[in-house]
């Protein structure tokens, strides 16, 4: 779900759980709202979608996670929903972002930590 916009994702918009708004607000997050202004990218709050994905299950377990995702659209979960539908230049994007994000947790000196909630993304 990194390649649409509708609703809730314009083009250069990503929805992001846990938002800095959120109690597990993390260093994760935070690294990938750095390389997300670099590349162009706003965040929006994704924080109704928390327990929504695999990544929950970290969660629960207290483990540091960060989920991208577009939202919901009109075809979301829906036959309608085709590939002629997806915007390559986004998803290239949100790839190169979650990559850098994992590179950079991947390579870090520390474990990845929950800040709890701040006043913005960085």
């Amino acid at each position: 779900m990194i390649g649409r916009s509708g609703p809730e994702s314009g083009p250069d918009e990503v929805t992001v759980t846990p938002s800095h708004g959120h109690r597990m607000f993390s260093t994760i997050v935070q690294d990938a709202a750095r390389y997300g202004e670099r590349l162009g990218v706003t965040f929006t709050s994704g924080d109704k979608y928390y327990e929504r994905s695999d990544h929950y299950n970290f969660a629960k377990k207290g483990i540091p996670v960060v989920f991208f995702c577009n939202g919901e659209h009109e075809d979301y979960h829906q036959v309608s929903d085709h590939a002629d539908k997806l915007d390559p230049r986004k998803m290239q994007t949100i790839a190169r972002l979650a990559f850098w994000t994992g590179w950079t947790v991947a390579n870090a000196d520390e474990k990845p930590r929950t800040l709890g909630p701040r006043s913005d993304w960085k």
